[in-house]
């Protein structure tokens, strides 16, 4: 009987590790199976707000926005050529292309970021977390970057959601 009562407690333990392999499986598969959007397929609306509520720390800058990260497969996003994320950014520069997008930096409880506003609703099977894959410093002020880090989507910024990056200086 104690054999019985041992392997029932057994099979039990093993079912449920099982359960909960295939859910954590399912879980990476399914975030896996998100695309990164091409450049330009994302918009975004500008934060330049002369009512904006937020205090202006009065840097206007300039951002690239496209996944830094190298590699050497052409299959896997990067080389700022898709994505979301900060490829670059400047101060006194012209934009250099659709996916540049001008911010204003704000200053709240000591933290400056910038907020990137969508200006569509979301499309389905598209990764929608903003990665900075390094530290990302400005062009013409080595003091000044954008922290790296994986931001997600904040459903509260604007009408279809948006971003708030920090920025260091």
């Amino acid at each position: 009987m104690k054999k019985l009562k041992f392997l029932f407690t057994i099979s039990i333990v093993i079912t449920i590790m099982f359960t909960f392999s295939c859910s954590e499986n399912e879980s990476i598969n399914s975030t896996s199976s998100l695309r990164q959007p091409e450049l330009g397929e994302i918009k975004f609306k500008s934060n330049i707000d002369n009512n904006s509520s937020k205090l202006s720390t009065g840097k206007i800058i300039i951002i690239d926005i496209a996944r830094k990260k190298h590699s050497d497969d052409p299959k896997v996003c990067g080389d700022c050529k898709c994505g979301l994320g900060v490829c670059r950014f400047c101060m006194f520069c012209t934009r250099s292309s659709e996916n540049s997008q001008t911010v204003e930096i704000f200053e709240e409880n000591g933290i400056k970021f910038f907020e990137l506003e969508l200006s569509e609703p979301l499309l389905e099977g598209v990764d929608y977390n903003f990665y900075v894959d390094e530290d990302v410093y400005c062009d013409d002020d080595s003091n000044l970057y954008v922290e790296k880090g994986v931001y997600e989507l904040n459903q509260d910024i604007g009408e279809f959601g948006g971003y708030k990056i920090i920025v260091s200086y």
